[in-house]
């Protein structure tokens, strides 16, 4: 079941939706959801993700955020296109709450990340986020 469609250049408007550059959020099953990636002019996704069940989406141009619930962390997915190929940038597993802050020509996409007990140490380990450039 389709859930959106979310097109890279809205310049392209003119074309069919299945001929752009795109995002598509879908549906299997009951829960789970697939994030894929067509670049221009193909039928078969390039880029394929699945994971939970949806909570939320940002969708910005060419880059795309969406957060996922899947027991009791909060899956997020942060995909681009680059040169015409959706990559997936990061797969996160944090809490609840995306912040998104926009000025200029840069975005800031901020995700809590997850906190796990270490009995061992009596502590909390802190999962970090990877950078991909």
């Amino acid at each position: 079941m389709m859930i959106g469609i979310y097109p890279v250049d809205i310049r392209t408007a003119a074309e069919p939706l299945n001929k752009q550059a795109r995002f598509e959020i879908r549906r299997c099953g009951n829960y789970d959801i697939q994030l894929l990636g067509f670049k221009a002019e193909d039928t078969t996704p390039s880029m394929v993700e699945n994971d939970g069940q949806f909570a939320g989406v940002i969708h910005r141009g060419a880059w795309i955020v969406i957060q996922l619930v899947a027991g009791s962390s909060t899956p997020t997915l942060a995909a681009q296109f680059r040169k015409g190929i959706p990559l997936l940038l990061a797969r996160v597993d944090g809490d609840d709450g995306i912040v998104y802050n926009e000025g200029g020509e840069y975005a800031t996409i901020s995700i809590p990340l997850k906190h796990i007990p270490d009995v061992r140490e009596g502590k909390w380990r802190v999962f970090r986020l990877k950078t991909y450039d």
